[in-house]
């Protein structure tokens, strides 16, 4: 799960922030 995809859910974490920026 999370352990298996570090990246995958960095990359997830960057993409909701900007939402939220805007």
């Amino acid at each position: 799960g999370e352990k298996g995809d570090p990246e995958k859910l960095q990359r997830e974490r960057e993409e909701l922030e900007r939402q939220q920026r805007e």
